[in-house]
Formats: structure tokens, sequence, C-alpha cells
């Protein structure tokens, strides 16, 4: 296994164990059958456990794609597409500018794994 094999894989654990509080969440994206137990520790010191009602993250992830109806793989062609176009905006500009020479480069946009920007749209 590699290391970023390895690195995806604990993502993954990650995402199954963080629970985001229904209070947090849109009405339709609340979940009041499963629970999680948090200990909680005050401000004043004072520590509580308590229950917690939510989705996890990865559950999130699952229903977003339900809801766009995108699959992995259409949503990373959908991605390539995007950053082809953003680099040859990129190079025509810098045609026109006349700043293309052999020291001009892409300005590259770095990769995201996680869909958590395209979640906080979908969630509000």
């Amino acid at each position: 296994m590699t290391s970023q094999e390895i690195f995806e894989a604990a993502q993954a654990e990650m995402r199954e164990i963080i629970v985001v509080p229904n209070e947090s969440l849109p009405e339709q994206y609340r979940q009041y059958k499963e629970f999680d137990l948090l200990d909680v520790v005050y401000k004043d010191g004072t520590a509580d456990t308590v229950q917690v009602f939510g989705r996890t993250l990865a559950e999130l992830e699952r229903m977003m794609k339900e809801n766009t109806g995108i699959s992995d793989a259409a949503a990373a062609k959908s991605e390539r597409l995007r950053r082809v176009e953003l680099y040859a905006q990129q190079y025509e500009q810098a045609e026109m500018d006349e700043t293309l020479d052999e020291n001009w480069s892409i300005e590259y946009e770095p990769e995201v794994h996680c869909d958590f920007a395209k979640l906080s749209e979908v969630m509000g």
C-alpha cells in the first residue's frame, strides 16, 4: 500500500466518524434516528456526555452525490475540462499581453480530493 492509498483510507475513515450536528444542517439533511455520544468540556471547566443527532461527513457526501446525480467519473471529467479551459485562458492572456516567453508558466490550481466546497454549497 502506498502512502497515498494510506492517506486516502485514513480520510475515508475520518469521514465515517465525524458527525455534523443537526443544528448545523439544513432541515432536509437532518437525522434523528441515530446519534453519537460526545464528550463536551464547557468553558467553565465542567464536562458532560451528550447525545448528538446528525449525519457523518461520509453520509452527507453520499447524499450530495445522489442529489446532484453526478457520478465520480463525470465530476472528474467536468473538473478536468474546467481546468483545461482555465489554463487555455491563461495562455491566451499571456499571448495578448506578449508575456509568453521561456519563463512563462501556468498558474496551477491545487487538486482537491474532497468535495467539501460542493457540500457546503448544497447545504446552504
